[in-house]
């Protein structure tokens, strides 16, 4: 499968992250340095263009409440974000099987 990867400038605001193809996968932080996270994902389910698209949560935090709000809106995935870079790579896998399913 052939997928093409587009990332936001830094401080980048939502409505204005146009792409001229729905994505297929998006990854998403939850800590975002300028948007929560949540309210990203909000934008991205109401968006006709994204509405549609497989979203994985990566975040450092572990809270389940916000796991369960996160349900609510559609997530695919939830990865915790590791600090060491070999547990990162770990996320490799978990993009080929949502991309496969």
């Amino acid at each position: 499968m052939w997928c093409a990867m587009a990332t936001p400038p830094p401080g980048f605001s939502t409505p204005r992250m146009r792409t001229s193809r729905p994505p297929c996968l998006v990854l998403l932080d939850l800590n975002l340095p300028k948007k929560n996270g949540e309210a990203v994902l909000k934008h991205l389910r109401g968006s006709a263009n994204c509405r549609h698209a497989l979203v994985l949560i990566v975040t450092s935090s572990d809270a389940i409440h916000e796991r369960k709000a996160l349900a609510l809106l559609g997530v695919s995935g939830y990865f915790h974000k590791p600090t060491e870079y070999a547990e990162f790579m770990k996320l490799g896998p978990v993009v080929e099987k949502l991309l496969a399913a």
